[in-house]
C-alpha cells in the first residue's frame, strides 16, 4: 500500500436495503492507486445487553467485517476506516461506536 493514510480515499457505499427495521447501513471502502485497500461495513441496530436482535431497544450503531489487504496492513488503513466510522455514526445521531465480533 504506497499511498500514506493522508492520500488514502475512502468513500461510502449505500447499501441496498435502508438495513434491520429500516435503520441506516453503510460500507466504506478504501482505495489506494492500486486499487482496494480495505473495507468495513457500519449499520445500526436495535439490540439488547444480551446481544440478540430487540425491536424495543435503542438503536446503536456497529462496526462490523473490518478488512484491511495484506499489502497495505501497518500503514494506518485500518484506523482510518475506523476514524471515518466514527464520522458516520455522529452523522447518524449517534455518540458511540459499538464494534461487532
Amino acid at each position: 500500500c504506497a499511498a500514506a493514510p493522508s492520500t488514502l480515499r475512502v468513500r461510502l457505499e449505500q447499501c441496498a436495503s435502508r438495513g434491520h427495521a429500516g435503520l441506516p447501513s453503510v460500507l466504506l471502502l478504501a482505495e489506494d492507486d492500486k486499487g482496494p485497500a480495505g473495507s468495513c461495513a457500519i449499520a445500526a441496530l436495535r439490540v439488547c445487553a444480551d446481544g440478540f436482535v430487540d425491536a424495543a431497544s435503542s438503536a446503536r450503531p456497529f462496526l462490523s467485517a473490518l478488512y484491511v489487504e495484506p499489502r497495505c496492513r501497518r500503514r494506518g488503513v485500518g484506523q482510518r476506516l475506523v476514524s471515518e466510522a466514527e464520522i458516520v455514526a455522529r452523522g447518524w445521531g449517534f455518540g458511540s461506536l459499538c464494534l461487532h465480533v
